[in-house]
Formats: structure tokens, C-alpha cells, sequence
């Protein structure tokens, strides 16, 4: 993280002293034409030298640039992928929790239905009983 501060710092010097290089060979009168060829060679070699350094600083500084971004894009994919299982997940267990209510109320409405159909039995039983008792046996000859 130290390095990714520092930088655009170390850039802004790179090309501070690139731009003073250049400045100052501008600056040169033609009388200093006798200047020595290796002072004028030094120069330019230094002047390449702060160009490539530039140049892979800027490259560095994109690809850091580019991993982040991409780092950024991989949990922002990530965080959608939780999101969706998460959410999925939600869904199945309530659709469960419905289905299990529905047949909650299936069983109950069945049991229900299963005390009136013995409470009827119960019924005709009785019925059937009390007319046996008081009518006699005759009844299965009698038409209604």
C-alpha cells in the first residue's frame, strides 16, 4: 500500500527532472557549442533514463490500477453470487414453510372430517339401536 502512495510522488520528481532536463538544454546558447560531446551524451542517456523510468512507473502504476479494478469486479461478482444463493435459499424455505402449512391445514381439515364421519356412525348407530329396541326385529321387513 506504501508503495501505491508514494507513487504518484515519485512520477511528479521523475518528471520534474525530465522537464528541467529538457528546459535546460533548451536554455543552451549556441556559443556552449564546445561543450564536450560526453556531457551532452551523459544527458541524453540520463534523459532516456528518466523516460524509461517514467514509463515503467506508469505502467506499474496501470497495472496496479487494473488488478484493483479488477479485484473490485471479482467480490463485486462474488457479493452477487452470495446474494443470489442467499436469496434463494430464503425463497426455498419459505415455499417449504407454505407447503408445510398447507398440509397442516390438509391434516387438520381431514381429522376434521374423520371426527364428524365417527360422530355420524355414532349416530346411525344410536338410531339404528334405538329402533331396534323399540320397534323389535320386524324392521328389516318394513319399507320406508
Amino acid at each position: 500500500q506504501m508503495s501505491t502512495n508514494s507513487t504518484p510522488a515519485l512520477h511528479d520528481v521523475l518528471h520534474e527532472q525530465l522537464i528541467a532536463d529538457e528546459t535546460a538544454a533548451a536554455e543552451t546558447s549556441p556559443d556552449t557549442k564546445d561543450a564536450s560531446n560526453e556531457q551532452t551524451i551523459a544527458k541524453r542517456v540520463k534523459k532516456e533514463s528518466l523516460r524509461h523510468s517514467l514509463s515503467a512507473l506508469s505502467q506499474s502504476q496501470e497495472s496496479r490500477n487494473e488488478m484493483q479494478r479488477l479485484r473490485l469486479k471479482f467480490e463485486e461478482y462474488k457479493f452477487v453470487q452470495e446474494f443470489q444463493f442467499v436469496k434463494q435459499k430464503f425463497e426455498a424455505e419459505m415455499e417449504l414453510k407454505k407447503q408445510e402449512l398447507e398440509l397442516r391445514k390438509i391434516e387438520i381439515e381431514s381429522n376434521e372430517k374423520l371426527k364428524l364421519m365417527e360422530i355420524e356412525k355414532s349416530e346411525r348407530i344410536a338410531k339404528y339401536e334405538l329402533n331396534l329396541k323399540y320397534n323389535g326385529h320386524n324392521d328389516s321387513l318394513r319399507s320406508d
